[in-house]
């Protein structure tokens, strides 16, 4: 079978891909954003306290002093030593939700187009729906995707938990090891993060790689650079796994061009 990119475009999977693409574009432009707010918030502190002193004096409504009254209590709050931390590892969390939600929207699109991809498997519908009494097609169908998610819980390499998934419905395949390990090296950011605080725990300081060495106990405090990164490489990982279900249609893989193919994921990614 054959498609055009229009008709590519128009299918689940190509709008689930488009959504994923543009999910992770948005994230490169908030992290951005974030930092070019953080300063302007910076500059802020002098001129609220300023404000505070000597706004009577000439004349600022009162009520503009109220809030920034208020505005200079949160700005004290401020933590300087979290804020860069912050904003690289909110970015990486939701790239980590985004490429989640697209492997799920593609697997499920996969099983829509061909139910038979299960048949024989522990995950076919005649199967689920024996196990929990199940008449409703809808729920069964969600208790299939359920069992596919879990099947490999034990897995702790992050890649190989969605090659698994993905080898359900046929496309698995080849990743550039430079790609896999950042993958997983976003997801152990992702998990000191969303499970301790993003504070090291002993797992992370042992196996982070040499460029994101932190003690047990310490901030993973990383850049914006090192943000942008984790998140570049969670989208190229997503087009890879886009590019696969291409090739089976006969249309070529998404163009990685400019600046992005200059870097070592664009690199890899070109070679493939």
């Amino acid at each position: 079978m054959t498609m055009t990119e229009g008709q590519f475009d128009a299918t689940e999977h190509g709008r689930a891909i488009d959504s994923f693409i543009k999910t992770t574009i948005t994230l490169g432009v908030v992290l951005a954003s974030a930092e070019l707010g953080s300063l302007v918030t910076n500059q802020l502190r002098p001129f609220a306290g300023w404000a505070i002193e000597n706004g009577a004096r000439f004349g600022v409504d009162p009520e503009v002093v109220e809030n920034l009254v208020v505005q200079q209590k949160y700005l004290d709050m401020l933590d300087p030593g979290l804020d860069q931390a912050v904003r690289s590892s909110a970015i990486i969390i939701g790239a980590c939700s985004a490429i989640e939600a697209y492997v799920e929207q593609f697997t499920k699109s996969r099983i829509r187009e061909d139910p038979s991809l299960l048949d024989g498997t522990s995950f076919d519908a005649t199967t689920i729906a024996a196990k929990k009494s199940l008449t409703d097609p809808d729920e069964i169908f969600e208790r299939q995707w359920r069992a596919i998610k879990a099947s490999p819980r034990d897995e702790p390499n992050q890649h190989k938990r969605f090659e698994t998934v993905l080898t359900v419905v046929g496309r698995d395949g080849a990743t550039p090891p430079l790609i896999e390990t950042s993958v997983n090296t976003a997801y152990a950011v992702r998990n000191v993060w969303a499970h301790n605080a993003g504070y090291a725990d002993a797992m992370f300081a042992a196996k982070a790689p040499s460029d994101l060495r932190f003690s047990t106990g310490e901030l993973v405090n990383l850049s914006r650079k090192e943000g942008a990164r984790y998140l570049s490489v969670v989208m190229t990982y997503g087009m890879i796994v886009a590019n696969r279900e291409r090739a089976s249609l006969g249309l070529g893989p998404i163009p990685m061009d400019g600046k992005p193919g200059e870097t070592d994921y664009g690199r890899a990614y070109n070679a493939m």
